[in-house]
């Protein structure tokens, strides 16, 4: 208890005191500066990562790489794989053309719907006049033989006899209505084990490894060119 009439006096830092809290004081306003600043960096390479992710539009779909004289790699661009589809393999004889995979029918892409297989007969009609004859689907993925109501009024679509199956049950199984006629869009020529196309000098196998990524897989070789094309049944790196 404090005494009756106890004179009390504001308590106050000596000059010392207050010069040593001002220091901490703007040490601290330093700190919370540079750390908000650090933290207006990252948020923004975040969102500029982000913006890379986008996948890309037309006209910056694909991406060509030759491997022979008559063998390209039509490679669609973007950062995810499981977004932009699979390679396109083009081989172009004076006989026609081969097609190893199509890509999507569409697909929307930041909003917008984007007609990936007409893309791909574009990309194509880039590299030769030449009239597409077959198209080779490795597997039944969308990402793969999506584009078969495009390449199916073409030419002729060519698969392992169980990828014909699960396209055909996959269209009819489709919550969205088709704008295409489904037989059209399976492949119409089928195999079991092995077929062998030849084109211009070349034989062009296709072989089904069992059961690999589906039940239904195709691997594509390319005898004299030394080049085989696996679908999905084997990824080591992108090109």
């Amino acid at each position: 208890k404090f005494r009756t009439g106890a004179i009390f006096t504001p308590f106050r830092l000596r000059q010392g005191d207050e010069q040593e809290v001002a220091m901490r004081n703007a040490f601290r306003l330093v700190w919370i500066v540079g750390m908000l600043a650090v933290l207006a960096v990252l948020l923004h390479e975040k969102g500029a990562a982000q913006s890379e992710l986008r996948p890309p539009m037309p006209p910056n779909l694909f991406t060509v790489h030759k491997l022979t004289d008559k063998l390209a790699i039509i490679a669609p661009s973007g950062p995810d794989l499981s977004n932009v589809g699979g390679n396109i393999g083009v081989f172009v004889t004076d006989e026609g053309v081969l097609v190893v995979d199509d890509n999507y029918y569409r697909q929307v892409r930041n909003g917008q719907t984007v007609a990936m297989a007409d893309a791909v007969v574009a990309e194509i009609r880039k590299l030769t006049s030449q009239p597409i004859k077959f198209i080779i689907n490795t597997h039944h993925h969308g990402d793969h033989a999506g584009g078969n109501p495009v390449f199916g009024k073409l030419g002729t679509i060519v698969a392992q006899k169980n990828v014909r199956d699960r396209i055909l049950t996959g269209y009819r199984n489709s919550k969205e209505p088709l704008d295409f006629d489904p037989l059209k869009s399976a492949p119409t020529v089928t195999y079991d084990g092995q077929l062998i196309f030849h084109l211009d000098g070349e034989e062009v196998h296709l072989y089904h490894p069992a059961r690999a990524h589906t039940d239904g897989d195709t691997i594509v070789q390319f005898k004299n060119a030394n080049i085989a094309l696996w679908g999905d049944a084997f990824i080591n790196n992108w090109v």
